[in-house]
């Protein structure tokens, strides 16, 4: 068993560092089974975040992976390049649509909402930046701030579903909520929680909200 207060890397039980080996064996199943039946989504989503306006299609976001690595996070781009103008206008425009965040294209916010734009991020899984499930990746400016138990947290790999699917998603989270989640799972990793992880993220994003 682990020792407490460790995480399974750090322990000398092999059967632990047997589980970490079958949780990247896993990962990459995962991804050469996604991968033909995600391009084509891949492709057609390229397509519509290149003309719902001028921007790159992909954006990178620096992060702090296993061991402090620091790893470029791909996503597709779901605001505008001028989304900072657009919120200062919004802003002096009270009788604008409140509802609606004026930084975001609208096929961003489909996209945020489905959880699609996180796709390209199956490339940081196979290049071992990433696992798809684990932590929330932690960012370099958060890094910078020294958040409390990051060291445990870069023990393991930042994963693209993460544990907060396992939590009603009405439940109005702070960010120390999400933290603790994170916590718990990179103490306690087991393929049984990525499994129902995995499972609970996808019922949500087909529209199966209560599962």
């Amino acid at each position: 068993m682990t020792a407490p207060g460790l995480h399974p890397a750090q322990s000398n039980d092999g059967s632990a560092r047997m589980l970490l080996a079958l949780k990247r064996v896993s990962d990459l199943v995962l991804v050469a089974l996604a991968l033909p039946i995600v391009a084509p989504a891949f492709l057609v989503i390229a397509l519509l975040v290149r003309l719902s306006g001028p921007g790159p299609v992909l954006l990178r976001l620096s992060c702090v992976g296993q061991n402090g690595r620091v790893f470029g996070k791909y996503r597709f781009r779901i605001v505008y390049m001028d989304a900072e103008r657009r919120l200062r206008a919004a802003e002096r425009d009270p009788q604008g649509d409140s509802g609606r965040d004026p930084r975001v294209t609208p096929i961003g916010a489909w996209l945020a909402r489905n959880g699609l734009n996180r796709l390209p991020q199956l490339l940081n899984v196979l290049r071992g930046d990433m696992s798809v499930v684990g932590p929330r990746p932690i960012t370099l400016a958060c890094q910078r701030d020294s958040y409390p138990f990051q060291e445990h947290l870069l023990q393991v790999r930042p994963g693209i579903f993460t544990p907060e699917s396992l939590v009603d998603e009405q439940f109005a989270r702070s960010e120390t909520d999400r933290r603790a989640l994170d916590l718990a799972y990179a103490a306690n990793p087991a393929l049984s929680t990525d499994t129902r992880i995995l499972v609970t993220a996808f019922a949500r994003m087909i529209g199966l909200r209560s599962v």
